[in-house]
């Protein structure tokens, strides 16, 4: 499958070149997504909530959940084909998976409402780590350098955080 037009030109606004990296981590399929926009009237958008699910053909997926709003006093974004500047953004909420199933991850970085930044890592997936508690600091990582971790494991076995000692 293919991605949605609108999701496929946000992606690509918000965090250029991201879909062919996570395209080039092996064969498989994204899941059409549209984003869920947050609009200001008919001035421009305040909040911008982007999905992304590639399906490997190995069983394993990537999923890229991000929620992000404009910072306070700016004025809404108004959509150009320019990338966006994510200095005027803030995340309030991710999900950065890679894996079979969310709940049994081999690696997860997330932020939530009820538990702040946290990682999901073996050997127990389902146990939340607090990320000030692993190596390296992957809060609010950039998604693309998460795919480069997700390569590397791939590629060379090199499994991306550790508990702090």
């Amino acid at each position: 499958m293919t991605l949605d037009p609108l999701q496929e030109r946000y992606l690509e606004r918000f965090f250029p070149g991201l879909i062919v990296a996570v395209g080039n981590l092996g064969r498989g399929n994204f899941t059409p997504e549209p984003p869920r926009l947050t609009s200001a009237g008919h001035n421009g958008l305040r909040r911008v909530l982007l999905h992304l699910t590639y399906e490997l053909d190995d069983g394993n997926s990537v999923q890229i959940k991000i929620s992000s709003r404009l910072k306070t006093g700016l004025p809404p974004y108004i959509p150009t084909t320019n990338p966006v500047d994510l200095a005027n953004w803030e995340r309030f909420h991710y999900a950065l998976h890679y894996g079979k199933r969310l709940d049994d991850c081999l690696f997860r970085f997330d932020l939530d409402d009820s538990s702040g930044h946290h990682v999901h890592m073996l050997p127990s997936p389902k146990e939340h780590v607090l990320s000030e508690r692993v190596e390296p600091d992957v809060r609010n990582l950039d998604p693309l350098r998460f795919v480069q971790m997700v390569a590397a494991y791939r590629e060379q076995g090199t499994y991306p955080v550790r508990k702090k000692s």
